[in-house]
């Protein structure tokens, strides 16, 4: 059985944070890489909830290519939240650290 796949308000910024980047260089490849980018989250989280590494507690998280896409399943809604999606090289941990305070408070 496939999960529903959510993305709260702050992975959505995020997508628009990347958005907006990549836009610098060309608005039409930006579009392209979130339609895809999303896509490909959405899928894979469906059909895989399970396969992404395990961070803390039932937080797990997916490497798609040069980004980082952190997520908590709720088995009994059958349900993915998507945190955050951001490029690897940041400091993830400690951004989703401080998230997970705000979004737990």
């Amino acid at each position: 059985m496939n999960y529903e796949v959510i993305f709260t308000d702050i992975a959505n910024q995020n997508f628009y944070g990347i958005l907006d980047y990549i836009a610098q260089d060309s608005p039409q490849n930006a579009l392209n890489f979130i339609d895809k980018l999303q896509e490909r989250t959405k899928n894979t989280l469906a059909t895989l909830p399970f396969g992404g590494a395990s961070y803390k507690d039932s937080i797990r998280f997916f490497v798609f290519d040069n980004y980082i896409v952190v997520y908590e399943l709720n088995e009994s809604k059958k349900q993915v939240a998507v945190y955050m999606v951001t490029e690897r090289h940041r400091q993830w941990h400690s951004i989703l650290d401080e998230r997970m305070i705000q979004i737990k408070s």
